[in-house]
């Protein structure tokens, strides 16, 4: 099924309280989402005006222009005298103030989801502020997420990956052991509620372009030696995102996210160095554990995900291999994937193939 998305990102970062806009232009075609930065304001708003709607993409977007550079450091970001919440706050050691508002409108049509509304459109803000403060070897973290869209509609396809009113993304204690475990180491035990990401991020990570982010709530260590090498590993409750119900999404209603051992998320991820031009050796074991409940049916999943990626920092070229075998509760391989991408200067791929997913009797 062809389906097309077109919508015009703005973001404020506030960095330490100083505020950079940025304007991001992105449409798709079926699976393929193109992304284009930095262009001038004028082409962005040109591709705005061809998506569905376009009455609403000026009415949101041309009374914003004028008076972006009437705040603190928009106009004039990461310059020293530009007035930041971190310098009001009177920049408190070890006190660490950074977030950021982004409102981003989406038009679909041709839409695929049975039971949804052939096309529909929708504003979707994402507010998030984020609060460290490092005691040395103790730190404490917190973060809400307010992720709310508006004009979606009953027959809009809008979940929870869109809408999450004043969520509690992270509130943790970290805790720093220094060279406890050898000298020239490093180790963190982390507890509480965080996001994560582990290596290229293509299993494991904190959702950037998504409106909602994942959560989890558990504990997670990290281990640094001398030479460069690393081990994380990780036993966790996904959070669950809140409400769930029609009703409740379309009306932005905010409602504490949960979690529970009915479902559980857990595994390692190491990387070493091998001195071959800087190439590096990643390999990584997850696995999902799902019980049904008597308040809350599962699809009773136990997966067991387990791989390695040879890998270098992209120069002239790189050679990156990924092996992603997946096996069931019974140990079975469910599928295999070999990916080989190389790339050349610019990283631009030149060649890429892919051995298609197997099921187990395959």
């Amino acid at each position: 099924m062809v389906w097309t998305l077109s919508n015009i990102n703005i973001h404020l970062d506030i960095e330490n309280g100083a505020a950079t806009p940025t304007f991001v232009l992105c449409q798709a075609q079926g699976q393929v989402a193109r992304m284009l930065q930095g262009v001038p304001m004028t082409t962005i708003l040109q591709g705005a005006v061809r998506a569905r709607d376009a009455g609403v993409l000026r009415a949101l977007v041309l009374p914003m222009l004028p008076v972006l550079p009437l705040f603190p450091g928009v106009a004039h970001a990461g310059e020293g005298d530009a007035p930041t919440l971190q310098k009001a706050l009177g920049n408190p050691e070890g006190l660490t103030v950074e977030g950021h508002v982004r409102a981003r409108y989406e038009a679909i049509d041709n839409q695929f989801r049975p039971g949804r509304a052939r096309s529909s459109d929708a504003l979707l803000l994402r507010s998030d502020l984020q609060v460290t403060y490092d005691a040395g070897p103790v730190q404490v973290g917190g973060e809400i997420t307010d992720s709310r869209a508006y004009g979606g509609g009953e027959g809009s396809s809008l979940g929870t990956t869109e809408v999450n009113a004043l969520a509690v993304t992270q509130a943790y204690l970290a805790f720093d052991f220094g060279t406890a475990l050898g000298e020239g180491t490093s180790a963190r035990l982390q507890a509480g509620r965080f996001t994560m990401d582990m290596g290229s991020r293509r299993l494991v990570a904190r959702n950037r372009f998504r409106n909602t982010i994942n959560a989890f709530t558990g504990f997670r260590a990290d281990w640094t030696g001398k030479g460069g090498e690393s081990v994380s590993a990780f036993y966790t409750m996904p959070v669950r995102r809140l409400p769930g119900d029609r009703d409740g999404i379309l009306d932005n209603h905010v409602h504490a996210d949960s979690q529970g051992f009915d479902e559980t998320f857990w595994g390692a991820f190491a990387r070493t160095p091998i001195g071959l031009r800087g190439a590096a050796l990643e390999g990584y074991f997850y696995a999902l554990d799902e019980d049904d409940t008597p308040s809350r049916a599962t699809r009773n999943r136990h997966l067991r995900t387990a791989g390695a990626r040879l890998s270098r920092k992209s120069t002239a070229g790189g050679l990156p291999v990924r092996q992603y075998p997946q096996f069931d509760g019974a140990g079975r391989a469910e599928a295999r994937r070999l990916g080989l991408l190389c790339t050349r200067r610019g990283g631009l791929p030149l060649f890429r193939r892919l051995e298609p997913a197997r099921g187990a009797g395959a």
